[in-house]
């Protein structure tokens, strides 16, 4: 169905920007196999009864590819592996929430969070214009304005009755605080 994330191939786009779909995802497919590799073979050495380092090592790589690549055919599948092989399913993640450490990952830096945010905004123009071809994401601004008010209780302020002396911020026994946000984009 479309709904499934080998599909639709949106994030996938946001994440790399490649107009194929199949090049963005396959390389976010390598970097999650990459990621399950590092998880898998770090906890295969951590647990591992050998005790010579070299062995240990070997063996950890060995199995880290063979866990990496079963934990890509279950997510391909759909269903959900272990956050590392020693926690036998205590926490366990979907295709998704790979998606989403691959997203922070990608807006760690100042240049990868603006080629993030231009893929999602040519993404938006994309999809809009399926519905509507005269659409352009350029024209359009948006505002947002924002007010909050809120007053505190003062246990022993109203004996000085600092409203009577011209103070706007005290009423009734109350500090009030009014903050006003304008942003536009």
């Amino acid at each position: 169905g479309k709904g499934h994330y080998f599909q639709r191939g949106e994030v996938e786009y946001i994440l790399w920007g490649s107009p194929a779909e199949l090049d963005n995802i396959v390389k976010t497919m390598g970097c999650i196999w990459f990621m399950r590799f590092a998880i898998n073979t770090v906890d295969c050495f951590a647990t591992s009864p050998v005790p010579e380092p070299m062995t240990r090592l070997i063996k950890a790589l060995a199995l880290g590819f063979t866990y990496s690549c079963q934990d890509m055919i279950s997510l391909y599948r759909g269903e959900k592996i272990s956050l590392c092989p020693s926690l036998k399913g205590a926490i366990k993640l979907d295709y998704k929430d790979h998606l989403k450490f691959l997203l922070a990952m990608a807006m760690l830096t100042e240049e990868g969070e603006q080629e993030t945010l231009r893929s999602m905004c040519r993404l938006v123009q994309v999809n809009i214009k399926q519905g509507d071809p005269s659409f352009r994401l350029g024209s359009c601004v948006t505002a947002l304005y924002g007010r909050a008010e809120v007053e505190i209780k003062l246990v022993f302020m109203p004996l000085f009755q600092l409203d009577r002396l011209g103070f706007s911020n005290f009423r009734k026994g109350k500090y009030r605080v009014i903050r006003e946000a304008y942003l536009s984009y």
